[in-house]
């Protein structure tokens, strides 16, 4: 995150990641990183800064490598929830 390493994740393994944020007239401009690896406790990292301050609204989901490689994942249980309060 801004140049910074959150975790290592292990190569091989499935990995929990869960992401939350507040969006529309309610935003805080802020979001919520949980990542679950097997056998290990969950690490959180909160209130990290949306990547632009006027994001509001998201249309668009995507999966990324920065790797010099051939780089593969694999998404299994994906689930975007809107939580309405």
């Amino acid at each position: 995150m801004n140049g910074q390493t959150l975790s290592d994740i292990p190569a091989g393994q499935f990995v929990h990641f869960e992401i939350t944020a507040r969006l529309g007239a309610d935003r805080t401009g802020t979001w919520t990183l949980s990542v679950t690896i097997p056998g290990q406790p969950p690490m959180r990292y909160a209130n990290l800064p949306f990547g632009s301050p006027q994001f509001q609204r998201l249309t668009w989901v995507g999966f990324i490598s920065n790797a010099n490689a051939d780089t593969v994942f694999y998404v299994d249980n994906l689930q975007l929830a809107r939580e309405v309060n």
